[in-house]
């Protein structure tokens, strides 16, 4: 992966061309989001601007593995991804994400809030 600066237009090449979002993209996504009313989305996207995973390795995080992690604390918690972990990852490479312990606690909450429908 490598950043090419193009103008003034500042991309990632990796199998195409990406770039962050800027800060009022990502306002706009929330926003746009919580208009859907769509929790699992939201919670989706959400782990993804925070921990910068990509979507195959959100789409097959489980709650086994974070349903164990210390929320108690602020902060950010890593995960463990990639080979031998059940989380995908690009080529499979073993890896941690990092996961601010509010979202944690927001996606367990939504997780029993479903067992109890």
């Amino acid at each position: 992966m490598s950043v090419h600066h193009e103008g003034f237009s500042e991309h990632i090449v990796d199998g195409g061309k990406l770039r962050p979002l800027s800060k009022i993209e990502q306002e706009n996504l929330v926003k746009a989001l919580i208009d859907i009313g769509n929790p699992e989305m939201t919670i989706a996207f959400l782990i993804a601007l925070t921990s910068g995973a990509r979507i195959q390795t959100v789409f097959t995080l489980r709650l086994k593995h974070i349903i164990e992690l210390n929320t108690n604390d602020f902060g950010e918690i890593p995960i463990s991804v990639g080979m031998g972990t059940g989380v995908d990852t690009k080529f499979q490479k073993k890896m941690s994400i990092y996961l601010p312990t509010w979202l944690i606690r927001k996606k367990l909450r939504h997780m029993q809030a479903q067992r109890e429908l």
